[in-house]
């Protein structure tokens, strides 16, 4: 929780889901994930079966999760974890010149 009031405090959270959705929108997810929409909703059709939007979108969540392009997943983690790692440091570094009170 920490790490996201960091991220949501520089402004960095913007930046990054910024970033990550200009490239999920260039990358073929989108076209991906509507074909599977209409894939579900054609099968369902032809099985004379209906289908109310949030079994659709039950479904489509782990569909959208697994259309995300495995390098971009890979970028937004290494982004995040230099972000936390940032943290760590500074904090690590502002404990170490924090005088304890133990010097005279």
């Amino acid at each position: 929780m920490q790490y996201l009031h960091q991220l949501e405090t520089t402004g960095e959270i913007y930046s990054i889901h910024h970033q990550f959705k200009a490239r999920l929108a260039s990358s073929e997810w989108r076209g991906r994930f509507r074909a599977r929409a209409k894939q579900i909703l054609r099968e369902r059709q032809q099985d004379d079966e209906k289908i109310s939007m949030e079994q659709l979108i039950r479904e489509m969540v782990p569909v959208g999760r697994e259309c995300v392009p495995g390098e971009l997943k890979s970028d937004l983690i290494r982004r995040l974890e230099s972000v936390i790692d940032d943290k760590d440091d500074k904090d690590e570094s502002a404990r170490s010149a924090t005088p304890t009170g133990n010097e005279k």
